[in-house]
């Protein structure tokens, strides 16, 4: 006796639905000792079918298809041809003889709903997808609940969703609240889309069921876990019953009909509803988890299997893959790779087993009707069943995937997005397309390799009698779709115009003087592009030398001269701004000199950058730099060239002269054009330029020499107050030579004793007394006389003076200070500018330590002044230093406050003391409401951050009332003194009611 055989065409094997159905066929089938073979029908994205072969008609005796896993009517009515009795389920799907089981989804719909009605709900919300046919029949279900309930439809409380995930749940539950939840229960389509609408809003803080009751459909495994009521869907017995059926019809027991099968479903009642739970959870084979520990240790076994079979497959060849090898990390006992061979049969690739024995051979071929084999039943065992799998790409199906392994593997999944074996099949299907695409290539480049080692290059002949060029499939490749022949005046067209004069000459030169032919020019492609080629040919002559024809090479060396030139401007332009760099402009300047004409040359410096890059950082200063580049560019135009000496110059070579004040004219259009702000990062930028001009043939007639006085010129700017513009003047040249000589004096300044301390006192306006001095630097050179801070400071800055010049300053200014003090005059707190340079250094906190230790001052008598930019120069370095010091004692005051580019929020993260009101807010503060406004906003800040207050640059009485009414603190200024020496400081004291008092008798 034959022993009976069903297939099961099946859209996916695992999940919720269909695994539930199959193991219930899969019983049945069991029971009765007959066989079973299952067929995936749709691929990894659940987007179409791919299955739509006769696989194993010989063996097969009858049909259950489930859902939408066959859809083509040609099939379709193949199929039913055949005379074996068909199952269909949930719906008949396009079939006509077949029998239909369906579960009675309009009652389970109707029970749910008129549950709910018993708990005294009127408003009950429905939540399904018209797209789904179960779901319109438990919609059905639903309305005709209301209906007998004499409860009216309302549908706005109906939401048809897409699809029955979770995800359609939460967007369901959104709806819902955008419409402000006109119901008080709501019976879900699915389980899943329950779940998502019960976690939503329990999350907006309503409860089920005390707000809100809801009922499922399904009785999914997670349902139970959420304690969800649900209609239960008979999946095992509905697959068993369906099974059974068809055992009887292939006995003869049964008519086989169009007979239409009802499965009963059950209401599960639990918390949801408002019902207390009739059972406990129990799982099933969606999760087979009992507690946390279970679930945690099946989780961790479904992502290590995927993660060993993605690592196995992502890095093996197309043979690994092949091979199967991979399996060896699934649950899967037996499994083989059958391709299509050329004449129409199944051809064994690789076989992969864990049992003893396999009765397939790779190598073996099979007709579609009789594979598999009847004899791969023999190997499995009682709890595993048989599945064929579609190997297929968008371009063909190569074959199929015979796999053995347990019908309820617990490792699968019921999202097919997450199928890591559907998606590992659709990997082995690319395999193959990729290695037929690799032997292609391989084949297609031996066929190259025969016609390259034949030929050099692209290959012409070039016809001089008839004018007639023709070439190989080489130059084809080259130049496009061109054709295989051309007019050499058509051909010569296609040259670049401004190539083509100069390949005529060399052409004709090699006809007459018979020397080598060799040329490199840009040719127009079939897409008007043009590319490089490199020509070279000989002429074939006759007896008297006349040239008959031509033959020669061309290839293309558009790379090659496209990385020539890639290499030439980058090593003629500025890498930050994309400019011509120094090498560009002079060789451009030098070109100019020998050409004559009259020409300008400008250089441009740009003022205070430095402390730019220091306080906002140099990615600021690059982005700034970036900004003035593209402002020059575009303020110059045909004839000049502006580019990038380095660091914050710029250089302009300037042919627009028309006029000898055109130059000029243009410079003050970029210092006009650069009065306003940057925006960079956030931040608001203002820089200024600084401009020197020199004229040839006036002031130079090399570049070096009209480089050099451009340069003076722009120092000359800077020295006269920054910000403008000067054109060279020879009376420059003494001015630099000045320049030379005070820096070659400030370096013996420090051990002649040249330099003096001169201190301006500072005002306290609540106790009415002198009680601080700032030390302010002057420098008396027997050769030049005084000379202010702001000529000699940036010398010293620029000769790495400024250290040993600070150093001295502090210890002067202590050892003054603590000479007042032994004097016996009241304690004074000595204010001293400490410069970047020392500030940084990371010795300075132990120099202050040692100074003072030296002078004996005490250190609550020391004050120490930074500036915005210094602070922010090395944020973490300043901050600790900072700290040491305050630890010594030390008082710490924030100078020039306001005119830097910090954020207010540097001074809330300094340890400071005091802030200082730089003079330009107080000597600007009466000519307008806001400058009031912001001179009262330091104040303020500073009273917030609990910090005493210090107002530079009082000059008048108006001024010196309006800081002492608004309460700041000190004062100083022209109004009590200017900045005197320390002999004059004694008698000013005394004057002041601040010096030593007289002892009594």
């Amino acid at each position: 006796m034959n022993t009976k055989t069903i297939g099961v065409l099946t859209p996916l094997l695992d999940g919720f639905y269909f695994n539930g159905i199959l193991q219930g066929i899969h019983h049945a089938v069991r029971t009765n000792n007959a066989h079973l073979i299952l067929f995936q029908t749709m691929d990894s994205q659940m987007s179409r079918v791919t299955y739509q072969r006769f696989l194993g008609m010989e063996e097969i005796g009858a049909w259950i298809v489930l859902l939408n896993a066959v859809t083509d009517p040609s099939y379709i009515e193949q199929l039913e041809k055949t005379g074996k009795p068909i199952i269909c389920s949930p719906y008949q799907g396009g079939f006509h003889n077949a029998g239909i089981f369906i579960v009675n989804n309009e009652q389970g719909g109707y029970d749910s709903t008129s549950h709910l009605i018993q708990h005294g709900h009127q408003r009950i919300a429905s939540v399904f997808s018209s797209k789904n046919p179960e779901c319109l029949l438990r919609h059905e279900g639903y309305l005709r609940a209301l209906n007998e309930h004499d409860i009216p439809y309302d549908p706005e409380l109906v939401y048809d969703m897409d699809d029955l995930w979770e995800a359609n749940g939460v967007h369901a539950a959104n709806l819902m609240k955008q419409r402000g939840f006109p119901f008080t229960a709501v019976t879900v389509a699915s389980d899943m889309m329950a779940i998502g609408i019960a976690e939503t809003i329990r999350q907006w803080g309503l409860s089920v069921p005390d707000d809100i009751a809801i009922i499922g459909f399904d009785n999914m495994d997670a349902a139970r876990q959420k304690s969800i009521t649900s209609v239960e869907q008979p999946l095992f017995s509905r697959g068993s019953h369906m099974a059974e059926i068809l055992l009887q019809q292939m006995d003869g027991g049964m008519e086989q009909t169009a007979h239409l099968y009802k499965e009963p479903t059950a209401l599960v009642i639990r918390e949801s509803c408002g019902c207390k739970p009739t059972e406990s959870y129990i799982p099933s084979v969606e999760m087979p988890a009992k507690n946390a520990q279970e679930t945690i240790d099946y989780l961790a076994r479904v992502i290590q299997r995927n993660h060993h079979i993605a690592h196995e497959m992502v890095r093996a060849d197309g043979s690994k893959i092949k091979d199967l090898s991979w399996l060896k990390f699934t649950d899967y006992s037996w499994a083989c790779l059958a391709l299509w061979n050329a004449s129409g049969s199944l051809t064994i690739d690789s076989i992969y087993t864990s049992k003893t024995e396999s009765p397939l051979a790779a190598g073996e071929t099979y007709e579609e009707q009789c594979f598999p084999p009847s004899s791969l039943h023999s190997l499995m065992k009682p709890d595993e069943a048989l599945s064929i799998h579609t190997i297929r790409t968008e371009d063909r199906e190569w074959g199929y995937m015979v796999l053995i392994g347990r019908i309820d593997d617990n490792n699968r999944t019921s999202n097919y997005k997450f199928d890591t074996m559907t998606h590992s099949l659709d990997l082995v299907a690319y395999t193959l397309e990729r290695e037929a695409m690799y032997q292609e290539a391989r084949d297609r480049e031996a066929r190259i390799e025969i016609v390259t080692s034949t030929t050099n290059d692209g290959i012409f002949d070039w016809d001089l009698k008839n004018h007639e060029i023709s070439w190989n499939k080489k130059i084809i490749r080259i130049l496009g779709n061109i054709g295989t022949n051309m007019h050499a005046k058509e051909l010569f067209e296609r040259i670049y115009p401004d190539d083509r004069r100069g390949l005529i000459r060399i052409i004709q030169q090699h006809f007459r003087e018979h020397m080598l032919f060799h040329a490199e020019f840009r040719l127009r492609q079939a897409d008007n592009h043009y590319a490089w080629v490199s020509a070279a040919g000989e002429a074939i002559r006759d007896a008297d030398g006349t040239p008959l024809r031509m033959i020669g090479s061309i290839v293309d060396i558009t790379e090659r001269k496209l990385s020539e030139e890639r290499i030439r401007y980058i090593a003629y332009h500025d890498a930050l701004t994309d400019l011509p760099n120094r090498r560009h402009i002079y060789e451009q300047i030098a070109e100019r000199c020998r050409a004559g004409g009259r020409f300008a040359v400008m250089l441009l410096d740009l003022d205070r950058f430095k402390n730019i890059n220091d306080s906002l950082g140099h990615s600021v200063g690059d982005k700034l730099l970036q900004q003035i580049a593209r402002l020059l560019h575009s303020l110059t135009g045909p004839g000049d060239m502006v580019a990038r000496l380095g660091g914050d110059e710029f250089i302009i070579l300037s042919g627009r002269l028309d006029q000898p004040k055109d130059a000029a004219r243009l410079a003050e259009q970029i210092v006009s054009s650069m009065g306003s702000q940057f925006r960079i990062d956030g931040h608001f930028v203002f820089v200024t330029p600084s401009i020197g001009i020199s004229y040839f043939p006036e002031h130079g007639t090399d570049q070096e020499t009209l480089v050099k006085n451009a340069d003076l010129a722009m120092y000359h700017a800077k020295e006269n107050g920054k910000n403008q513009v000067q054109s060279y003047d020879p009376r420059m040249s003494t001015v630099s030579l000045e320049r030379l000589t005070l820096e070659n004096h400030i370096r013996g300044a420090l051990d002649n004793k040249e330099f003096q301390l001169y201190y301006q006192p500072q005002y306290d306006t609540e106790s009415s007394r002198i009680v601080g001095m700032e030390a302010l630097i002057r420098w008396f050179s027997p050769e030049h006389g005084m000379i202010t801070p702001l000529k000699f400071i940036p010398l010293a800055e620029e000769t790495g003076l400024i250290l040993p010049i600070s150093e001295w300053v502090l210890s002067q200014a202590c050892s003054d200070n603590k000479l007042l003090l032994d004097q016996g005059f009241e304690p004074l707190i000595v204010s001293v500018n400490i410069s970047a340079d020392q500030f940084t250094d990371m010795h300075f906190v132990s120099q202050v330590e040692r100074i003072l230790t030296h002078t004996g001052l005490p250190a609550e008598l020391l004050c120490l002044e930074i500036t915005e930019s210094v602070a922010i120069r090395n944020l973490e370095l300043t901050i600790r230093h900072l700290n040491d010091l305050i630890t010594l004692g030390v008082q710490i005051a924030l100078d020039d406050f306001g005119t830097g580019n910090s954020s207010l929020s540097l001074v809330k993260s300094l340890p400071l003391h005091m802030i200082k009101i730089d003079r330009a807010f107080v000597r600007d503060m009466t000519l307008s409401p806001a400058n009031m406004a912001v001179f009262d906003t330091i104040l303020s800040l500073a009273r917030g951050l609990n910090l005493e207050c210090c107002a530079e640059g009082v000059e008048t009485a108006e001024q010196f009332k309006i800081v002492s009414d608004k309460y700041c603190g000190l004062v100083q200024g022209y109004f009590f003194s200017k900045p005197v020496p320390l002999s004059d400081l004694d008698a000013f004291l005394r004057e002041m009611g601040s010096g030593p008092q007289e002892e009594e008798d």
